[in-house]
């Protein structure tokens, strides 16, 4: 927000400068007509100075500033989803998985959010909503494109393990997905199994609002790597935290 005021008061303050300097609605009047005109010389030539030169200059230094923290989040992003793999394939193998050479789970972190919907949709389509797919490449290993979404209400159409998680607010997973993908009534279109069928287990996380139960985001974690699903509460543990800080990275990298 202090950006924006700053933003707010760099492009109105010289706006005001340069109409005062062009006055002639006699706001700027001194008896003196040189003093007039001197000084709405300097008032106009301030609001020039500083919206093509000051304003260029401060916006050049926000682009590198965004950038940067881009480039830093989209790396802290990526480590993030090497140590949430290497802790889970830890604690799976812990728990009997047949596969003992987990050194990395190969996981894919994707995160979801409301869709943006235009005026038309808010006011017909009050009762709809969907949940759509942003693409961070540090956070996966395998591409699915930008297109995914998943509708979450109507609760009767919700879709996938994402509408079960934003109905009953809390973690789902799935350790068989790829098998039972049509056997669990996720209502999921062709083009959805495409994309979703080839892992071998998700487990999906919401994120709520601070202090409400307002779920502003949901967090999957899928692979193609099978595993047993593992008793108690420790890697649930590990989920919850790290998708707290992937979603903070991500609100970061948005509040542009």
């Amino acid at each position: 927000m202090n950006v924006f005021y700053r933003r707010l008061f760099l492009y109105v303050v010289p706006a005001i400068l340069i109409f005062l300097g062009y006055d002639k609605l006699g706001l700027v009047k001194f008896e003196n007509e040189e003093t007039n005109t001197l000084v709405k010389l300097s008032l106009f030539c301030s609001g020039f100075f500083v919206i093509n030169l000051i304003v260029p200059i401060l916006n050049e230094k926000d682009k590198k500033r965004i950038s940067d923290l881009t480039d830093s989040l989209e790396k802290a992003s990526g480590n993030i989803r090497k140590i949430v793999s290497g802790e889970l394939g830890a604690l799976f193998k812990e728990k009997g998985n047949p596969i003992v050479n987990i050194t990395d789970l190969q996981l894919n972190i994707r995160i979801y959010v409301p869709e943006k919907r235009n005026l038309y949709d808010r006011i017909f389509n009050c009762k709809s909503l969907y949940f759509q797919y942003v693409n961070y490449d540090s956070l996966h290993v395998k591409d699915i494109g930008d297109d995914l979404r998943f509708q979450v209400l109507p609760k009767e159409k919700a879709q996938g393990l994402i509408g079960k998680v934003y109905d009953c607010k809390s973690i789902k997973y799935d350790f068989q997905l790829n098998e039972n993908i049509e056997k669990k009534g996720y209502n999921l279109t062709e083009s959805q199994k495409d994309i979703t069928g080839y892992s071998k287990f998700a487990i999906v996380t919401p994120i709520f609002k601070k202090r409400t139960d307002k779920i502003i985001a949901i967090v999957t974690l899928d692979s193609e790597i099978e595993v047993i699903q593992p008793a108690g509460q420790k890697w649930r543990d590990v989920i919850i935290t790290h998708c707290k800080i992937i979603h903070k990275n991500h609100t970061l990298l948005n509040s542009k």
